[in-house]
This record gives structure tokens, C-alpha cells and sequence, in this order.
């Protein structure tokens, strides 16, 4: 059919009315962005109005192919905001997390349905001699890149939390560890126009480390940026 060789051809086409038609002819073209069809566009007039004409032909391609550009984008976006939701719950504790002499409750909330998804995080870790360490972080920046920076710290302050260390070394190793994550070497590769911003911000983090000894019931803790917690 003429609208399937649009599609296949990507290339616009002016199709005639049929006889006893409102409309006296049709101009399909097809939507393109990124050298890929996703879809068609169709323009009509009614009889007794003018043809089309190049002028007309030429803005048709214009806002066929803006809508293209645009749905393609919310297509990538919706792929990109699922991995990174995916990834985000794959990261974060199962559950209500336990720990012995404390009685732990958490809730993970975006603002809203619309949020992307963040590099927020929290995790209780259970250490040697009756110890439990509280963490809470944020990496900032939104979608897949966030996700998996803030994965990546969150094993780093678990690999960190087994050498039993202060928690202000623990923070101090992190800083390191977040910094290479923001090197040159790790963001070499080139970027969609609109993820330029994403390189500049997605590595910088805020993290709190407490630990718990719930034998002598001290808290210590060190905070890096974060908001401080409150006792």
C-alpha cells in the first residue's frame, strides 16, 4: 500500500482522494529520527482547498520529524528510567533489614510518581562485637548513571565497613573512591547532547556512616555533605 512504502522507502508521498472522499488528497510522511521510521504522519485536505504544495510538503517534514525526535526521546527515557528503577531496588536492602540490639525501620519514597530515578541509598551492615553500621548517601544526578555510581559506592562503603575502620576513615577512603569514579579515564566516552550534564554532576555524593556498639550503647558516626541524622 502507499502508507506501507512510505514507511519502508522513508520518503513522503502525496496521495490522492478517492471519488464521493471529504478528502481531496492526503500527504503521508514518515516519522524519522535517529535514521530510524518510528512512525507515520498524515496531513489531509478536504475538497474545494488548495493542494498541497512544497512549501506545505517541507513544513509537513519539519514537525514530523520534531515529534519523531520527541517520541523517541520518551521511548529511551521510559527504557532507561526502568533499567535504572530495576537496578536501584536490586541495590537496596531486601525487606526490613535486622541487626541485634536494634530495633530498625525504614521507608524509601521518591517525591513523586514523576521523579526520576536517584542515587539515594541506605544500608545496615552487621560487624564484629555486637556492631552495627548505619549508612545513608546520595549521589547526585537522576536515571541510570546515578543508579550505578550509587551502587557502586554503596559496595564500596561494604568492602570499607569489613576492614574496621572509623567511620571518618571509612568516609575518607570513600572520597577517594568517589573521585575515581569522576576521573577522566571513567568519562572519556562521548555523551548524548543531552546527557552532558549528567557527567558533570552524577559523581558528586553525600554520605553519613554511624556505627552502633549496642553493648556500651555508643553511636559514632562521621557525615560527609549529608544532612546530619538526628538522635
Amino acid at each position: 500500500s502507499p502508507r506501507a512504502r512510505v514507511l519502508r522507502t522513508a520518503r513522503p508521498e502525496l496521495l490522492p482522494g478517492t471519488d464521493g472522499d471529504l478528502v481531496q488528497s492526503t500527504l503521508a510522511v514518515p516519522m524519522v529520527a535517529h535514521d530510524k521510521v518510528v512512525g507515520l504522519a498524515q496531513f489531509a485536505r478536504t475538497k474545494g482547498s488548495e493542494p498541497f504544495g512544497e512549501r506545505d510538503r517541507a513544513l509537513a517534514v519539519e514537525l514530523a520529524t520534531r515529534a519523531a525526535v520527541f517520541i523517541d526521546n520518551a521511548r529511551l527515557y521510559r527504557r532507561e528510567h526502568e533499567r535504572a528503577l530495576l537496578l536501584q531496588r536490586s541495590l537496596l536492602p531486601p525487606g526490613e533489614p535486622e541487626a541485634a540490639g536494634l530495633d530498625i525501620a525504614c521507608r524509601y519514597l521518591p517525591g513523586n510518581e514523576a521523579t526520576e530515578v536517584g542515587g539515594d541509598w541506605f544500608d545496615v551492615i552487621e560487624l564484629p562485637g555486637h556492631r552495627t553500621a548505619l549508612v545513608v548517601g546520595d549521589v547526585m544526578g537522576r536515571g541510570l548513571r546515578a543508579a550505578a555510581a550509587m551502587g557502586e559506592l554503596r559496595t564500596a562503603v561494604r568492602t570499607l565497613a569489613l576492614l574496621d575502620l572509623e567511620p571518618a576513615e571509612v568516609l575518607s577512603h570513600l572520597d577517594e573512591i568517589a573521585q575515581g569514579l569522576g576521573s577522566p579515564q571513567q568519562t572519556t566516552r562521548p555523551a548524548r547532547q543531552d546527557q552532558d550534564t549528567d557527567l558533570a554532576e552524577v559523581y558528586l555524593a553525600t554520605c553519613v556512616y554511624a556505627v552502633y556498639d549496642s553493648v556500651t550503647r555508643r553511636c559514632t558516626f562521621a557525615n560527609a555533605g549529608h544532612l546530619p541524622p538526628v538522635l
